[in-house]
């Protein structure tokens, strides 16, 4: 028998969340708000201290994809609250969040999406000293590959750096052999001159 889903997780009301970041009309206690409109800064902080829970959330997560999603109208006031809340997590939160089933697609959607190479880096940046870590975790894995395709040479350096010596351990695992061939892990290893100026 599957184990139950909940709309909670971790003490987090999802759908009070997301009414919440949308400027519902109740307060963190559930009383009605005096005044609907919730400033940027306030939406910005809420989804901060939330959005790693969010993301690993098997509901909620979509909702995070989805505004990975609409990043093209960087203009709109949600989306702007999303990219800085996300590039503003705390390290150890992105690191969790790309090994997480659930978590890592949100990682991947934001690296995928139309938003700035700059703010993809960004968040890049927070998952250096783990990509050796990552390439070999299942889940991971495949966030290491986006992060490799947002990055620029300096920072894809020091990712393919972080996996040479887990070379051979990632070969050995279901997902290992892919990014291996794609990275040019090898071709780097022997002839990294030669790598970079590709």
């Amino acid at each position: 028998m599957g184990r139950k889903t909940s709309k909670k997780h971790a003490g987090v009301n999802v759908d009070h969340t997301i009414e919440s970041v949308s400027g519902g009309n109740v307060d963190d206690n559930g009383r009605p708000r005096k005044d609907n409109k919730t400033t940027p800064v306030q939406q910005t902080s809420f989804v901060r201290n939330s959005l790693f829970l969010m993301s690993s959330h098997h509901c909620a997560n979509f909702v995070m994809q989805a505004l990975a999603s609409q990043a093209k109208s960087q203009d709109h006031e949600l989306v702007q609250v999303y990219v800085t809340s996300i590039t503003s997590l705390e390290e150890h939160h992105v690191l969790e969040a790309s090994k997480d089933s659930s978590g890592s697609w949100v990682i991947e959607s934001f690296l995928n999406s139309n938003i700035s190479a700059k703010q993809k880096r960004k968040l890049v940046a927070k998952l250096q000293g783990h990509f050796g870590e990552l390439s070999v975790h299942p889940f991971g894995s495949f966030t290491v590959e986006k992060c490799f395709t947002a990055s620029n040479l300096n920072l894809r350096e020091t990712l393919v750096s972080e996996m040479l010596p887990l070379q051979a351990e990632l070969s050995k695992t279901k997902q290992g052999p892919f990014p291996l061939r794609k990275l040019d892990i090898d071709g780097y290893a022997r002839q990294p001159d030669q790598w970079k100026s590709r």
